[in-house]
């Protein structure tokens, strides 16, 4: 039997693995909420090392080597400023946005307004994780689980050679 089909897969699998192809985690949604009920204000969506964007009058966020940045522009008293609660959801782009005050939330994190940096050029920085493997990493695992079936196929005629010579080598010796 030929392997050469088998191969070929396994070399295309390997090469878009190695390609990239689309992420999930390219780009998330930040979403201003109010209370305790989690009123949806404003939302920004960030790229993946792209452009921060103005949140506010004192703050810069951005999405960077995959965390969520959010800097302060100048000195401000907002996480000690006595309000109603409220602070920036985030949530991954493209997914569903569930709140966090309800049972199956998908926010990644919720930032409340008392975290938030209140000295100018100082930075709270979040690094964000993917909970569902992306496809790069799927066909990664994928090529290696061929790759080790092509050299477990290969190996067996081997295999059952070695095991009748061992065979044979046992019933000789006992006589």
């Amino acid at each position: 039997m030929s392997h050469a089909p088998l191969r070929r897969l396994l070399l295309v699998m390997v090469f878009l693995a190695a390609a990239g192809g689309a992420h999930a985690t390219q780009a998330i949604v930040v979403q201003e909420e109010f209370g305790f009920s989690f009123l949806a204000g404003e939302s920004w969506l960030l790229r993946l090392n792209g452009a921060s964007q103005r949140y506010d009058h004192f703050f810069n966020i951005a999405f960077s080597d995959g965390a969520f940045v959010l800097t302060a522009l100048k000195n401000n008293n907002v996480a000690s400023e006595p309000s109603l609660p409220y602070g920036l959801d985030v949530y991954w782009a493209g997914r569903p946005r569930i709140t966090p005050d309800e049972e199956h939330s998908t926010s990644l994190v919720f930032i409340p307004s008392q975290m938030f940096p209140d000295q100018r050029g100082e930075s709270l920085r979040i690094v964000l994780h993917s909970p569902v493997p992306e496809p790069r990493q799927l066909s990664l695992l994928a090529a290696g689980i061929l790759t080790l079936l092509l050299v477990a196929q290969a190996r067996k005629p081997r295999l059952r050679r070695l095991a009748s010579k061992l065979t044979r080598f046992g019933s000789n010796s006992s006589n």
